[in-house]
């Protein structure tokens, strides 16, 4: 089959690249399937509804679109154009993934073959009817029309033209509809590889066309957006509508760093024409009136071309190292969720099999955790990682455990402390407590002698805060230990799989550990709950004789009324006293000292409290210890070491086994997406690989660098970028230097010649800039000179290079 040559050689722009091995190496990605994972460098053609999108895309490609008033691009029109050694055309149906089985396989069988390009609108019309857009409730559609044109005088480009955004409903396009669209194209534009042509047509007021606000708000900074205004014919020349138009293309209103584009197509009423006459009028047009005083190289399709492919070379170059990455990324995310698959399981054996390996697999991670070493992946670093670290968990909460139980394990407190929840009382109080308790709990002591029991009354009320604080220490750490078996099933197995080995293996077993933390707590807890004080630690009793009531305390204390009576104290081997003292008062207070040893309640009551401090300090400590010990370590720890072991896995029934092991369809259908997936990168990486020979890595790494020594700086804060504007000032100088400047190459005077060739690609106004850029830059020694406008001479530079 014979493909008609386009006799205007309209894509010959496209093709003039010594860089067109870049676009190569892209295409044979986008052959391979991989643009359904990674996003390739693209050109999309996108403005509302009758905006000329179709007359836009045609007058690029070459193609002819359906372009009539009445008729609007209804679905995605991918355009792929290859350099082939055979000449062929095709045009097929490629379905949106939301669809149904039936419905994918009933569009992927519309595979047509074309003879000539003007089969291509009845083409077009064929594919509406397949995909159902013309039935009611249904009138545009995500589906995807892919028109692959192959020949040898083909470039390698791909353009994809979007259904029209629409304003609002109507008899024909529902709210539905207007939200489809949206999301269509938005999806396209958000894609950080996309060259989006922003159409915007001259017969409405462009503040009111919805592309603009959307490329506003995807593409805040403009970075990949080339607005292209098309029917400026429609205008009347001179009028104040016609000059805002021309403003926006001089890129004076909406600031785009790849600029503005005018298109003059042919109206759709004026009947069938030739390229070639579309473009001899389109000349003509631009020829006369007020947009002769636009720089040449914003004029016209051909200067677009040219454009387009320098933008598309250099974008490549730039994001072919991170695209690169981004396949790598991906492969090895793809192997990763196959490992945790495992392979295809069938039979029993398999099955079996599969959960030997991986409960090695788990059972050295949760060996890994209990012992502390995290040197596996999977623990990642401290912070993102510290759920997955049992023992670092453990620690912590026992640490917390112990400061808690030290702070709130009190029923009471002498004096309050800050967060401190225990019931605040003065000595006094506590006495009278004590006395009161005392009384009520006399047995067959003699009078004046102290119950033995009082101890144990008073240190099981002190201690009663205990038993909460120690159950809410252990429900943590088994909900920790929980959390992390989650994390290691998550990371040895898909999904799936680790929650059926929870429902089927672990929960059981841990609810059993969970019973056996609280049965071995309140083992530890009744002798303090029940029991009576015991305890045979050697410095018991040294304490007790601190306490304020022994021989030393009112040693001192004497010591103290001597030294305020004699002004001499017990230390002094003799001391010579003269003058008066008065002996009744020393009496008094040395009498009022030994008071409690005269009443014996009151005494009774000071050494009750004195002794169960001492033992409360005692019995504290050895409980902490033993339920650390005793409770986790013994009866969690311990028990995860064989919690999932290969043992475990063999004793399981048939049925525990499949109810575990055995694959559900969805599980099936994740591994052949996945398989499929890693196929298609891998594709991608053998391309690559192919392409390395050709020497594309190093063009593009030639092209970045001469890029990046354009770059005296490199921009912290992009956002400083975005909020810091232009400076008017600076626009003003700019504007200044463009007036000299005729916007007709041949016009330029012989004093810019040399600017000129410097800025040569660029039109007059852009070379104008740039030259204000580097005489700025020259004048303060470049490093900050250019802070706000940093960006523009990057994106200047690079197409001076392209040039």
């Amino acid at each position: 089959m014979k493909v008609p040559e386009l006799s205007d050689a309209s894509l010959d722009g496209l093709r003039s690249f010594d860089q067109l091995s870049l676009v190569n190496a892209i295409d044979s990605l986008r052959s391979s399937g991989i643009d359904h994972y990674v996003s390739l460098p693209q050109i999309i053609v996108c403005g509302d509804q009758s905006s000329g999108k179709s007359s836009v895309l045609e007058a690029i490609s070459g193609v002819p679109f359906p372009i009539k008033s009445t008729i609007c691009t209804r679905f995605p029109i991918e355009l792929v154009l290859r350099n082939a050694p055979v000449e062929a055309l095709e045009v097929r149906i490629v379905p949106h993934q939301s669809r149904s089985e039936s419905d994918q396989q009933s569009l992927l069988s519309f595979n047509k073959t074309l003879e000539s390009f003007s089969d291509l609108p009845e083409l077009i019309n064929s594919a509406k009817s397949a995909m159902t857009v013309l039935t009611p409730g249904m009138s545009f559609s995500r589906d995807i029309l892919r028109i692959e044109i192959h020949g040898p005088d083909r470039p390698h480009l791909t353009i994809v033209d979007l259904p029209g955004l629409i304003h609002s409903e109507t008899k024909d396009q529902s709210v539905d509809d207007v939200t489809l669209i949206q999301e269509v194209v938005q999806g396209y534009m958000k894609q950080e590889r996309t060259i989006i042509l922003a159409v915007v047509s001259a017969k409405n007021d462009h503040a009111n066309q919805i592309v603009l606000r959307l490329c506003r708000t995807i593409d805040p900074r403009g970075r990949r957006t080339l607005g292209i205004v098309t029917k400026p014919d429609t205008l009347l020349q001179g009028s104040p509508t016609e000059q805002k138009f021309i403003s926006l293309v001089k890129n004076d209103d909406i600031k785009f760093s790849l600029g503005w584009h005018v298109l003059r197509n042919l109206d759709s009423e004026e009947g069938s024409y030739s390229l070639e006459h579309r473009n001899t009028r389109e000349e003509y047009f631009f020829s006369r009136g007020s947009w002769a005083g636009i720089p040449t190289s914003s004029l016209g399709i051909k200067n677009l071309r040219s454009r387009l492919s320098k933008l598309l070379v250099q974008q490549i170059a730039i994001e072919l190292p991170a695209l690169i990455t981004e396949i790598e990324t991906k492969s090895t995310w793809c192997i990763s969720q196959l490992n945790q698959m495992g392979k295809p399981r069938e039979s029993m054996e398999e099955k079996r099999a599969y959960l030997v390996q991986l409960s090695q697999s788990f059972q050295r991670l949760v060996t890994a955790a209990t012992e502390g070493t995290y040197n596996d992946k999977f623990f990642a670093d401290a912070t993102t990682g510290f759920d997955k670290r049992l023992r670092a968990v453990i620690q912590k909460l026992s640490i917390a455990f112990s400061a808690e139980m030290r702070k709130n394990g009190r029923e009471y407190v002498l004096s309050s402390q800050a967060g401190c929840k225990s019931r605040v009382v003065t000595h006094e109080q506590l006495c009278e407590e004590v006395m009161d308790l005392v009384e009520k709990t006399r047995g067959r002591e003699l009078p004046g002698l102290l119950n033995p029991m009082i101890i144990s009354d008073l240190f099981r009320k002190l201690s009663s805060p205990w038993e909460d604080i120690a159950s809410s220490y252990v429900e943590k750490v088994w909900k920790a230990t929980q959390a992390f078996l989650n994390h290691a099933l998550k990371a040895v197995t898909d999904n799936g799989t680790a929650e059926a080995i929870m429902n089927v293996a672990l929960r059981p077993k841990l609810a059993q550990i969970r019973e056996n933390l609280h049965v071995k707590l309140d083992e530890l807890l009744q002798p303090h709950r029940e029991g009576h004080p015991i305890t045979y630690r050697d410095n018991f009793e040294n304490d007790l004789l601190q306490d304020g009531f022994n021989e030393e305390a009112i040693s001192s204390a004497i010591e103290e009324k001597l030294r305020r009576f004699l002004r001499a104290g017990p230390s002094s081997p003799s001391v010579s006293i003269s003058g008066h003292f008065n002996l009744q008062a020393l009496h008094t207070e040395l009498l009022e000292l030994h008071r409690p040893y005269f009443e014996n309640a009151r005494y009774n009551a000071k050494c009750a409290i004195g002794y169960v401090d001492k033992y409360y300090e005692a019995a504290l400590g050895r409980l902490i210890d033993d339920i650390a010990v005793q409770v986790i370590e013994s009866n969690l720890v311990s028990a995860l070491e064989q919690i999932l072991d290969p043992l475990t896995i063999v004793k399981m029934t048939d049925s525990e086994i499949n109810q575990i092991a055995g694959e559900t369809e969805e599980t099936r259908e994740t591994r052949q997406l996945l398989q499929n997936q890693l196929d298609t990168l891998n594709k991608g990486t053998d391309i690559f690989q192919r392409h390395q020979r050709s020497g594309i890595f190093t063009l593009a790494q030639e092209l970045q660098q001469q890029i990046d020594k354009q770059s005296f700086w490199h921009s912290d804060s992009p956002k400083a970028d975005i909020e810091a504007g232009e400076d008017p000032k600076f626009a003003e100088e700019v504007q200044s230097i463009s007036d000299e400047f005729s916007a007709n190459d041949e016009a330029i005077t012989p004093q810019n010649d040399g600017i000129h060739a410097k800025v040569e690609g660029l039109d007059a106004e852009e070379g104008a800039e740039l030259a204000l850029l580097e005489k700025r830059k020259l004048k303060k020694k470049g490093k900050h000179a250019l802070k706000k406008d940093r960006d523009r001479y990057d994106f200047f530079k690079a197409r001076e290079t392209l040039a």
